[in-house]
């Protein structure tokens, strides 16, 4: 996946060719954090000491705000498929999600601010849409969410917490972020 060994969960800050901005990001986040400038990306890779898939949200905000700037903080967990997702502009948060990584296995537990042109790959792409259709069929009484529903989650593109759909698949979920964004890190 990547020359960089992601862990997933980073976070990257957009700096683009602002070699100031880099060196500010760098005593910003300090000694015991690696930043890596991608290639071919506007963003920096920051792969902070904290094991955790905790986002550390004041250090997101502060530099975005402090370096007028975008940060994207990005986790998932593929064996258990629990991903995490965090926008921050201008030290505004602009969006947060999270399946099924901070209580609750394969469920949506937060979901704020505006949707974002990836997550229709991400969640609500037709493939999707049938492969929930085919669980349906194989596994009948498995599910307590009817075709109906399920119809009307794509079709609004809903996501909603407490709520199972749509599923998702992490590292795709991840894969879809990396791409728009055009992350470093991630290369096919």
């Amino acid at each position: 996946m990547s020359s960089l060994a992601l862990r997933g969960h980073e976070f990257y800050v957009k700096v683009g060719d602002d070699t100031a901005a880099l060196e500010r990001l760098r005593a910003v986040v300090g000694a015991d954090c690696s930043v890596v400038r991608g290639p071919g990306s506007a963003y920096c890779v920051v792969l902070w000491a904290d094991e955790t898939f905790d986002p550390p949200e004041q250090l997101l905000a502060t530099l975005s705000r402090d370096l007028s700037t975008e940060v994207i903080w990005l986790a998932w967990q593929k064996q258990v498929d629990a991903f995490a997702f965090q926008r921050w502009v201008g030290g505004n948060v602009v969006r947060r999600l999270a399946y099924g990584i901070m209580e609750k296995e394969r469920t949506w537990e937060l979901v704020e601010g505006t949707s974002e042109p990836w997550e229709v790959e991400a969640f609500f792409s037709s493939k999707r849409l049938e492969r929930e259709l085919q669980v349906r069929t194989l596994f009948p009484g498995n599910d307590d969410v009817t075709e109906q529903e399920l119809r009307r989650v794509w079709a609004k593109r809903l996501l909603v917490v407490d709520r199972e759909h749509p599923r998702l698949v992490a590292i795709d979920a991840a894969w879809a972020v990396a791409r728009h964004f055009r992350l470093p890190g991630w290369s096919a």
